[in-house]
């Protein structure tokens, strides 16, 4: 299961996109600089440091912080003529924004605040930020409406919404959770939480499609337990001991190309933990020992490394205990749970994790604030989940399981 907030909003102008990276993140996709200054005499400072975005908000209307409270300045407020406890000014020209940004100065002449930093950079960078700035305020992202949060869930089973979905209010919006049947960030929804089993996943959870092939989450997206590439690099770690040292040769098996990146990292894992050679591709060749990241037919008499997903009936003996040619990797958080049990699980939490970043993000939606939302929280719900900027799988633990001379032996690999 996948939560999905997607990220491209509003289609934007080549100058808006370009004047977005500069409000939100202080750099230029020209590659030139932008410093900042604050105060008379301060030090000049990269403009990634203090962005227009970190104080005035992903939409303009401000972050109080500090007991200081940021001037709105969506285009709408900026082109009025405003009287705020006293202090009037008159509506903002393009040339009178220019020089508010760059000398600190107000439409009245007046200066600004000591703590609004006057930003230095190139004619064409401004003009980018300012083409941006138009169109500040009347982004809104799909989905989000005056009454209502759209959010898609991809699953094959939805009476799971109609048992934990309920009726949510956050922020007196209704929180809508209505079954798609697949991602498409072209629909009006704000995110999505993928249940369906994709590429060969374990049911994840996750928060933008676009931008990663699925063995990776890409920059909006969230997972939340161990996937396909995470139980393989386990089963790379632990793998080699099983194998008397003249044997440890290792084939990564893959068909579908998006595997390939993630494939050639395992083969570098794999020479980095006791194996003595590893080769990636469609064919095992001669290997002993065969990881496979998507559906295939085994070859015999090798040993076998699969993430769980990927088994069927013939990994399993008539007990239904691992073959002693096979080792098995789960989500730590699955074991000791049925599929049908561990899904609905999953499901369950992932709606509240989607209720707790809502709240976090707060009543002005954006879906930068909702995914900062997300890698902020930690220790969530029974599963302990924990993400960062840094790590969006939530709990990435896995155990092993395989046949041992005693029975069935698990052991647990963490990060």
């Amino acid at each position: 299961m996948i939560l999905l907030p997607l990220l491209a909003a509003a289609a934007l102008s080549a100058p808006e996109a370009r004047g977005r990276e500069i409000y939100l993140h202080g750099r230029s996709s020209r590659g030139t600089a932008i410093t900042a200054v604050v105060s008379d005499g301060g030090a000049e400072v990269p403009a990634s440091v203090m962005p227009c975005g970190s104080c005035h908000g992903p939409n303009g209307r401000g972050k109080p912080e500090g007991g200081v409270t940021p001037a709105r300045i969506d285009w709408e407020t900026l082109t009025r003529a405003l009287d705020v406890e006293g202090r009037k000014r008159p509506p903002y020209t393009e040339a009178l924004v220019r020089r508010a940004i760059t000398m600190g100065i107000d439409s009245a002449a007046k200066e600004l605040q000591s703590v609004m930093p006057r930003y230095r950079f190139r004619r064409d960078d401004i003009d980018d930020l300012v083409a941006y700035l138009r169109k500040l305020g009347s982004i809104v992202p799909p989905g989000v409406h005056d009454d209502v949060v759209r959010i898609g869930v991809a699953a094959r089973d939805v009476a799971v919404l109609q048992k934990y979905g309920g009726t949510l209010r956050i922020y007196d919006r209704r929180v809508a959770f209505e079954p798609v049947e697949r991602v498409d960030d072209a629909d009006d929804f704000f995110a999505y939480i993928d249940v369906l089993d994709s590429a060969g996943d374990i049911p994840q959870l996750v928060a933008t499609p676009g931008g990663a092939s699925p063995p990776q989450l890409g920059s909006g997206q969230f997972a939340l337990f161990a996937g396909v590439a995470q139980q393989a690099a386990a089963l790379v770690r632990t793998g080699a001991k099983r194998l008397p040292e003249s044997q440890r040769t290792l084939a990564i098996v893959y068909r579908d190309t998006a595997w390939r990146d993630t494939a050639e990292e395992l083969r570098a894992l794999a020479l980095a933990n006791g194996w003595t050679s590893a080769m990636a591709g469609p064919s095992a060749g001669e290997a002993r020992a065969v990881l496979l990241l998507d559906r295939g037919v085994p070859p015999e008499g090798r040993l076998l490394l699969l993430p769980a997903s990927l088994a069927d009936a013939t990994a399993f003996d008539e007990r239904g205990q691992p073959r002693p040619n096979v080792v098995l990797a789960f989500p730590a958080e699955s074991i000791g749970s049925e599929a049908t049990s561990f899904t609905e699980r999953s499901t369950r939490i992932a709606l509240a994790l989607v209720a707790e970043a809502l709240t976090r993000s707060g009543r002005d939606l954006t879906r930068e604030a909702f995914i900062t939302a997300i890698e902020s929280i930690h220790d969530f719900s029974e599963a302990n989940l924990s993400f960062s900027r840094a790590h969006h799988t939530g709990s990435p633990d896995v155990v092993v399981v395989s046949r041992g001379e005693k029975g069935v032996e698990t052991s647990r690999v963490s990060r």
